[in-house]
């Protein structure tokens, strides 16, 4: 007769990094050292979910008063590991290296092509389909609006999960994409819909002043340069918040997926990291892009290698800035 493996646990520390795995006798002695708070989160092998310290029977003797579950607001108490990641990184400084990650990005690529390709193409095959779908009238946009807003935000997510454990030498497979569903599911659809509707919103003013550059060059065309001039600032009133805000919230949905961090606290240390040097990073996203522009021009078969290539170049930028596994309680890095 076999015997029940042995439970295994993980924790939230309070600078945001996930520790584990640890044994039961580990994780209780780690409660009564203070270093597991009644409300620290905790996950465990047994249940597959996270939940805090005191509500786990083995130590209820150590929490005696279970911990009484924070309640969501619009900006979360989660928001303090964020903070302390994000001073720590500004701390010690960094610079942005596109060389370096550029090659470190490449060699990933090569050595897991495979996985890459297959990995990258399973999301996006159902992108375009659910695009394809979005085409079918009446019924279309109904469930390209409800794939886009909540499937595809945690299917990207899942891509990150899967990339970053690969990129760390820790077990990844391509169907574990679907693991954000079960993992950061509530999260991962807030990051993405606050920062999307946070671009929208300032995005908004400048469309207004184009389309009355619009509507007063149709109405009376002697006032063609005053139209001209009014949708020239509005296209640039509009497009400079969103290179702005996409570029500060580029790691927001990496720090869900791998720091477990609630969508504000993620918002706020990738925007508060990023804008430290912000045109550095406009740099790297402008070379990034001019690589997947570039397998684009060869009759879109390009696309194929270079947009998946460009997300690996990514994932280790964001392991350059906020990658930290030995801490993480992760394998060492390797290609």
């Amino acid at each position: 007769m076999s015997t029940p493996a042995s439970p295994s646990f993980k924790i939230v520390g309070g600078d945001g990094k996930e520790y584990g795995p640890i044994d039961l006798e580990a994780l209780q002695q780690w409660a009564r050292e203070g270093r597991v708070a009644g409300e620290t989160q905790v996950w465990d092998s047994r249940t597959g979910n996270w939940q805090p310290a005191a509500q786990i029977a083995e130590l209820a003797a150590i929490f005696p008063t279970p911990a009484v579950p924070a309640i969501p607001t619009p900006v979360p108490d989660a928001a303090a590991p964020g903070v302390e990641l994000a001073e720590q990184i500004l701390q010690r400084g960094y610079t942005v290296e596109i060389g370096k990650w550029f090659n470190e990005g490449w060699a990933f690529f090569k050595a897991n092509l495979g996985f890459v390709l297959g990995a990258w193409w399973a999301v996006f095959g159902l992108c375009i389909v659910a695009a394809i779908i979005g085409m079918i009238p009446c019924v279309g946009g109904l469930v390209q609006a409800a794939f886009s807003i909540i499937v595809q935000p945690i299917l990207i997510g899942g891509l990150w999960y899967v990339f970053i454990r690969r990129r760390r030498g820790q077990p990844a497979a391509i169907g574990d994409i679907i693991d954000g569903f079960k993992l950061f599911f509530a999260q991962g659809i807030l990051v993405n819909l606050i920062m999307g509707l946070m671009i929208i919103g300032t995005a908004l003013p400048g469309g207004v002043v184009g389309i009355i550059g619009v509507v007063l060059i149709q109405a009376a065309p002697s006032s063609h340069v005053l139209g001209g001039l009014l949708i020239a600032l509005g296209t640039l009133l509009a497009m400079a918040p969103v290179f702005y805000l996409s570029i500060c919230y580029a790691f927001a949905m990496p720090l869900v997926v791998d720091r477990r961090m609630q969508f504000w606290a993620a918002m706020e240390t990738s925007r508060r990291v990023t804008s430290r040097h912000w045109f550095a990073w406009f740099g790297f996203c402008l070379v990034v892009s001019l690589l997947i522009l570039l397998g684009g021009l060869a009759c879109c078969i390009g696309l194929v290698f270079t947009s998946p290539l460009g997300f690996c170049i990514s994932v280790i930028a964001y392991e350059g800035i906020f990658g930290s596994p030995e801490a993480s309680g992760g394998a060492p890095r390797q290609l």
